[in-house]
């Protein structure tokens, strides 16, 4: 079989999505269609597993992956190498990723400052990212601390950011 690509040795794909007044998804200019699920244990058996398992989603049609391997995560946290693999090789599939950002509840903005900013750091210029979900079982309060991390690092990209109701059921 081949060998999963890097994005170094891959035509550009999409890699611009932006939220039109019109409510429709569009991915440089064009109407984004989402077509997809949230998966798991895709990414950490390595490069190989991810490769034959995205190629074979997109294959069926499949081009966007909520991906909790991706992001931030707070148990079996993934290594930014294998993440950064992983997205490379969505895109050389054609798949757009929504990369997780978990924190725990009341987490201290020291610790929204150095580990959750560097993870959006390190993941925010990869053309198949499309944007971050700012995981669940947050309050108002605490979605917004990510939410503001999120944009201040983002502030001139156009990634969507996703989030759940709060918990605690303010707005």
């Amino acid at each position: 079989p081949p060998s999963p690509p890097t994005f170094a040795t891959q035509p550009k794909r999409a890699s611009c999505a932006r939220h039109s007044n019109a409510s429709f998804l569009s991915v440089d200019g064009a109407p984004f269609i989402p077509m997809g699920f949230v998966a798991s244990d895709i990414v950490r058996h390595g490069r190989n597993h991810s490769w034959y398992h995205m190629r074979r989603l997109s294959s069926h049609g499949i081009n966007l992956l909520l991906l909790h391997e991706v992001g931030l995560r707070l148990k079996h946290d993934i290594d930014i190498e294998r993440q950064l693999a992983a997205l490379d090789i969505a895109f050389a599939c054609g798949i757009k990723i929504v990369a997780r950002l978990q924190a725990t509840p009341s987490a201290s903005s020291s610790w929204l400052d150095s580990v959750l900013k560097r993870r959006v750091e390190q993941l925010n210029s990869h053309p198949a990212l499309l944007g971050f979900w700012l995981g669940s079982e947050l309050s108002a309060a605490e979605q917004a601390s990510i939410y503001q991390v999120v944009t201040n690092i983002d502030a001139r990209s156009t990634h969507y950011i996703f989030a759940l109701p709060p918990t605690d059921g303010s707005d």
